[in-house]
């Protein structure tokens, strides 16, 4: 396969990869009540893949090192259709847990394969290349997120699972035209020895993502809640309030991927982090300050800002290392993400518990800022994509 068609390849398999999670999000606790489970299990089960994810996701890459790009591809998507598929085949609250659990690891294989395969192929170009895979990733959480709910609704949860299922054989058919980049199976002393050796600069590429991650997460977990106590509105208006302001800073972040590859390509990335990093702490800060439209606004598109630079930097940061330890890199980047979303809810939300809300919007930005110090630490260390 030519390099020029490789990146179109690789953007479609990172879209279908995430669309079964995207999909799934805002409809798997409905599932989970559906099945009898209680608040409680309904709320377990839609946060055990993130839990599972965790620890998979260092597995998950290192593999990506052990048994290469290719295969790697070819079983997340072979145990992807399948495990789909099962989740219209449970009957009760148990055999979901246990079908989100298998998911989880499963799932945990598609990001590191995919951005290590496009880190051993576009090794001159990985701004703008990463750019676009984080397009198609964006328009796959958004398709998700907007027709989970319209199609769950017209199908019902047990066909839409069996349509994702179709989806997720698509992608193993696509797969099987990926070309293997991994020559040498890696031996794990030479993996972890090489991360050693690159964590430096690697640094700056999981504390960035951790921190955007930890931003999700104040958001997801408190800005319902503080909009209802502080403006004093009722529930949905809440919710719509902050799909509006996920939404916009979407948006934004698409439409700036490109032009923050374009700068990490040029000027390299350590001003693209620091100016998401920046962005991040403002946004917070902002939603700690007032909490009227227009500030609401400007933090989202603040936080629209740090998420089209940080998504593209880290991920040319966390390919920097030489290519037997690369999807092992690229596997420690997606914990940090998930470590990010699964700390920033809870404290955010104990903090509003006790101090009220606008602590736990001035701690997140204190998380920003302590990342921008260790980034401008991290780079000083760091080099270019290794071959």
């Amino acid at each position: 396969m030519r390099k020029g068609s490789f990146l179109p390849l690789a953007t479609t398999l990172g879209f279908i990869g995430l669309i079964d999670t995207s999909f799934m999000v805002p409809v798997i606790a409905l599932y989970a009540r559906s099945l009898g489970a209680n608040e409680a299990l309904a709320g377990l089960t839609a946060g055990l893949y993130s839990i599972v994810a965790i620890p998979a996701s260092f597995a998950m890459g290192f593999s990506v090192d052990i048994i290469g790009r290719r295969r790697a591809l070819i079983l997340a998507f072979l145990s992807d259709s399948i495990i789909v598929y099962l989740y219209s085949l449970t009957v009760n609250p148990a055999q979901l847990l246990i079908v989100r659990a298998f998911h989880a690891v499963g799932g945990s294989l598609t990001f590191p394969a995919i951005i290590a395969l496009v880190g051993d192929i576009k090794t001159s170009s990985l701004g703008r290349s990463f750019a676009i895979y984080w397009v198609g990733v964006g328009f796959s959480m958004a398709v998700g997120s907007i027709a989970s709910g319209l199609l769950t609704y017209v199908l019902g949860f047990k066909a839409v699972f069996q349509v994702l299922s179709i989806i997720m054989v698509i992608g193993l058919v696509l797969s099987l035209f990926v070309p293997e980049t991994l020559t040498r199976s890696s031996r794990p002393k030479r993996v972890f020895a090489e991360i050693k050796k690159s964590i430096g600069w690697l640094l700056s590429s999981y504390v960035s993502i951790y921190a955007l991650y930890y931003a999700f997460g104040v958001i997801t977990g408190i800005l319902s809640l503080t909009f209802m106590d502080v403006l004093g509105i009722v529930m949905g208006e809440a919710a719509s309030m902050v799909g509006l302001y996920i939404g916009l800073s979407t948006i934004i972040s698409i439409a700036l991927f490109y032009f923050f590859g374009i700068l990490t390509d040029r000027r390299g990335p350590r001003i693209p982090t620091l100016i998401g990093l920046t962005g991040l702490t403002i946004s917070q800060t902002i939603l700690a300050s007032n909490l009227a439209l227009s500030f609401v606004l400007a933090s989202s598109i603040a936080l629209g800002v740090a998420m089209g630079a940080i998504f593209v930097t880290s991920a040319v940061v966390a390919t920097s290392t030489s290519k037997g330890s690369r999807g092992t890199s690229v596997g420690i980047h997606q914990t940090m993400n998930i470590l990010g979303l699964a700390t920033g809810a809870p404290i955010s939300g104990l903090i509003l518990e006790i101090f009220g809300p606008q602590l736990p919007y001035l701690i997140g930005a204190l998380v920003q800022i302590l990342a921008l110090i260790i980034v401008l630490f991290s780079f000083r260390s760091y080099t270019k994509p290794l071959t």
